[in-house]
C-alpha cells in the first residue's frame, strides 16, 4: 500500500514538474515553436498551447483549451486563467476567479496584485475595499512593490480617499527614484491630514518627506 501511494505521489510530482517546465518555456519562447513542440493532450501540453495561443492573440482558442485539462480545478491553473482573462480584456471574469483565489491562496502576493488590477480594470466598486485590504497585506511582506503601490493609489482614489491615494503615490514615486514628485504627493497628503487621521499614516507622510529631502541633498 505504501509503495502504491509513493508511486502515485512520484507521478504527481513529475506531472507538476512537466507543467511548470512547459509554462516557463511557453512564456519565454516563440509561440509557433511551442505549438510545434507541445502537440499532445497531456496537461503540460495543453498548458503550453494555452499560453502560446494567448501570445498569438487568439484568446478565444486559449480559453477554450482550459476545458481539456484534467486538473482544471487546480488553483494555479485557475490563476493562469484569471491572468489570461485579464490580459485578454475580460476583467469582470478575472475578478471572479481572483476573488476565490485570494481566499484559497492567502499568502500569494502576486494573486493579491492580480486581483487588484482586475478590480481596477473592471471598475468593480463593490470590490474596491477588499482589493485595498489585500494590497495592504501584500505590502506588509513586499513593501517595495511598486505595482502594488500604484494600484493602491488608484483604488484609494476610486474609493474617494484622496489622502491615502496621495500617500500611496508618494511611496510609489520614492521607489521609482522620483523624489521631487514624491515630495509633491506627500505634501498633498499632508495638507489633507486632520485630527482624525491615523497617527501612523501621519508619521509615514512626514518620514517620506524627510527621506526624499535627504536623497535630493545627496545628489
Amino acid at each position: 500500500m505504501k509503495y502504491c501511494c509513493k508511486n502515485i505521489l512520484d507521478q504527481e510530482l513529475q506531472d507538476e514538474h512537466k507543467i511548470i517546465k512547459a509554462k516557463i518555456e511557453a512564456f519565454l519562447n516563440n509561440p509557433s515553436e511551442i505549438l510545434a513542440k507541445y502537440v499532445n493532450n497531456q496537461n503540460h501540453d495543453i498548458i503550453a498551447q494555452i499560453i502560446a495561443y494567448h501570445k498569438l492573440g487568439d484568446s478565444k482558442k486559449s480559453l477554450e483549451l482550459f476545458t481539456n485539462l484534467s486538473n482544471y480545478d487546480n488553483l494555479y491553473i485557475q490563476e493562469l486563467k484569471g491572468q489570461i482573462l485579464y490580459e485578454a480584456g475580460f476583467p469582470k471574469e478575472s475578478v471572479k476567479i481572483f476573488a476565490k483565489l485570494i481566499k484559497s491562496l492567502p499568502q500569494e502576493i502576486l494573486i493579491k496584485i492580480q486581483f487588484a488590477g482586475s478590480v481596477i480594470s473592471a471598475n468593480d466598486s463593490s470590490k474596491y475595499q477588499l482589493a485595498i485590504d489585500e494590497l495592504n497585506k501584500a505590502l506588509i511582506i513586499e513593501k517595495e512593490n511598486i505595482m502594488a503601490w500604484d494600484f493602491l493609489a488608484k483604488l484609494y482614489h476610486a474609493n474617494q480617499n484622496k489622502l491615502m491615494s496621495f500617500y500611496a503615490l508618494a511611496e510609489a514615486s520614492l521607489l521609482k527614484g522620483e523624489h521631487d514628485l514624491s515630495i509633491k504627493y506627500a505634501q498633498k497628503a499632508q495638507d489633507l491630514v486632520t485630527d482624525d487621521t491615523n497617527h501612523i499614516i501621519t508619521l509615514k507622510i512626514k518620514e517620506l518627506m524627510e527621506i526624499n529631502n535627504l536623497k535630493l541633498k545627496e545628489k
